[in-house]
């Protein structure tokens, strides 16, 4: 009896270790996703405030 506690305690733990890892994975590639789009944006509307009224480049 003993034994099947232990391998359920060691189940759930392997369980709630990988959960908290993906849940850190898509954390952390969200942050560096919306970065680029920030980056991207500001490089974006530099170029935008760049042209002039007639399309041409100042």
């Amino acid at each position: 009896m003993d034994k099947l506690v232990m391998i359920v305690h060691l189940s759930a733990a392997t369980t709630a270790v990988v959960l908290l890892a993906a849940c850190l994975v898509g954390w952390s590639r969200t942050q560096w996703r919306s970065e680029s789009n920030r980056q991207r944006d500001r490089a974006w509307s530099k170029a935008r405030s760049m042209e002039l009224d007639d399309g041409s480049v100042a």
